[in-house]
């Protein structure tokens, strides 16, 4: 808590929650990558598709992307 005039100092608790938070993002964004390729494997195993395998490895650096990039923009 700050008074009037007070200089704002983040507390410990503020530094913690938000790294929390970031970790939680981070993992977050990891398991999407990681469900992409699983999913996407049995996919391309069912179809016999060399064009879902394709989309399999776009989707999933897409989706790294966006995750990173938005990581980022937060900041």
């Amino acid at each position: 808590m700050t008074t009037a005039g007070a200089v704002g100092v983040p507390q410990e608790d503020d530094f913690e929650a938000r790294r929390r938070a970031a970790a939680r993002r981070t993992g977050f964004g990891l398991l999407l990558v990681a469900l992409i390729f699983f999913f996407g494997f049995i996919a391309s195993r069912v179809w016999l598709s060399s064009d879902v395998s394709m989309g399999v490895v776009g989707a999933a650096v897409v989706v790294f992307v966006i995750v990173a990039v938005g990581r980022h923009l937060r900041k």
